[in-house]
């Protein structure tokens, strides 16, 4: 089944939902951290055409990218609260509410996306988003931004170059192990501050996905790309179980 009908079903599936609580019409806040050239915000526009379209005009979805509502915990909070409606979170931040999901952070579990895009279907993965109403949000299905892999100032043949490095990391303990063990020194910031911090070598290296890289321009920077493969990075397109309920 491609993305394409899978958002369309999970629309139509929310604007019904939604018709049945008696909403009135009004503009949903959806958010999430990647920047407007990512698949992330290309799903996120999607899933706002769709939504729109399955409401008859009804709901209309603002997006916002880059963490303008908020990074992740603070857009959670926002959605616990009912003041955030839908947002498409990285699995790495949501375990920090529900640890189940830091099995998708596991290294060289999945060989590739295509690998972990199928355990998406699988009674675990399911079972994950089910644990997720527990927090207070409804989690509707996994989108992905393919693997992780490693950009860098200086080339990387093997894990003793990057012994002492700086290398910018997703901001979750199993990160933080993933790179410690491997000897270098992970460092946690907003994708907004990687290039800056590249530019000045406050940062040696970047644990990223390609969407990032490409459209952040990453490269300018580092010029070494290392296909590592290491992590397989997906997101989960939530709803606010309060806002549902009101």
């Amino acid at each position: 089944m491609s993305l394409s009908h899978t958002l369309r079903g999970l629309a139509a599936a929310l604007a019904l939902t939604v018709a049945g609580t008696g909403a009135s019409a009004q503009t949903l806040k959806l958010g999430h951290i990647t920047p407007p050239t990512h698949v992330w915000h290309q799903v996120s526009e999607k899933i706002a055409t769709d939504l729109e379209k399955a409401s008859g005009g009804k709901m209309k979805v603002a997006v916002s990218p880059l963490q303008k509502l908020g990074n992740e915990a603070q857009m959670i909070n926002l959605m616990q609260a009912g003041a955030q409606q839908l947002g498409v979170f990285t699995v790495g931040g949501l375990s920090n509410r529900e640890e189940s999901f830091l099995a998708w952070s596991l290294p060289y579990v999945f060989k590739d996306v295509a690998h972990a895009t199928r355990a998406a279907s699988t009674p675990a993965a399911k079972e994950m988003l089910k644990r997720l109403d527990q927090h207070g949000l409804v989690g509707l299905g996994y989108t992905f931004a393919g693997m992780r892999h490693v950009l860098s100032l200086q080339p990387v043949a093997s894990a003793k170059d990057l012994a002492n490095k700086k290398v910018r990391s997703f901001p979750s303990p199993i990160y933080n192990d993933w790179w410690n063990a491997n000897g270098a020194a992970p460092t946690a910031m907003p994708l907004s501050e990687v290039a800056p911090s590249l530019t000045t070598k406050l940062l040696d290296a970047v644990d990223v996905d390609l969407d990032a890289l490409v459209g952040l321009k990453f490269h300018q920077q580092a010029p070494n790309l290392t296909l590592t493969n290491h992590m397989a990075f997906p997101a989960v397109i939530v709803v606010s179980k309060k806002w549902l309920a009101t």
